[in-house]
């Protein structure tokens, strides 16, 4: 077995749609599927923008998580 490479890590995405601030969006979590930890979110518009300014199904926020601790 070559451990110099990391070995790749199965994700699992769920994603949420609604109008979370009043604009339709779909919000997208991304979790570790063999710990569960949360390693990204992603807000997404759809459709109608409002002024913003923006075209249609923009990334208006994307968060990576770098580290996370489980409390007991």
């Amino acid at each position: 077995m070559d451990r110099s490479r990391p070995r790749a890590t199965a994700l699992e995405a769920f994603s949420l749609t609604g109008r979370f601030g009043g604009l339709p969006n779909k919000r997208t979590l991304v979790f570790d599927q063999a710990t569960g930890n949360l390693l990204a979110t992603e807000e997404q518009l759809q459709g109608d923008t409002g002024k913003l300014g923006v075209r249609p199904y923009s990334v208006i926020a994307y968060t990576t998580v770098l580290t996370a601790e489980r409390l007991r």
